[in-house]
């Protein structure tokens, strides 16, 4: 569990960092690292604003 509210608040929250592995055609493979403090080892954000805050 953690802090964040459990209600709509228009932020979207960092949750997971997909890496994809594509060929010529087409995604091959989805590895999905569900660890939001990741967002901070590649200095992105752990949240952003709803498009109607920007």
């Amino acid at each position: 569990m953690d802090s964040r509210p459990s209600r709509p608040t228009g932020v979207h929250w960092a949750h997971a960092i997909h890496v994809l592995t594509i060929d010529d055609t087409s995604i091959t493979r989805v590895v999905a690292f569900l660890d939001a403090d990741l967002f901070s080892r590649f200095d992105l954000p752990s949240e952003y604003p709803t498009a109607a805050q920007k």
